[in-house]
């Protein structure tokens, strides 16, 4: 995978998982008590996501540093 394309991946899933978090943040605020442990397990993958796009971009700037 070229630079570019990792660096259009990261970029792309920042982005999905920015609106995902948003939107878990959303149903949490909405959402009655005894549905809100349903909602974390979508936080927590939102922000598995999020760290996941976070190590490709320091990859790449290590990388770009070498």
């Amino acid at each position: 995978m070229s630079d570019d394309e990792k660096w259009k991946r990261a970029r792309d899933d920042l982005a999905r998982a920015e609106k995902e978090v948003d939107a878990a943040l959303s149903a949490i605020r909405a959402a009655p008590r005894a549905e809100k442990t349903q909602v974390t397990q979508a936080v927590e993958e939102a922000f598995a996501k999020v760290r996941a796009a976070r190590l490709l971009l320091d990859d790449l700037e290590r990388e770009g540093d070498g």
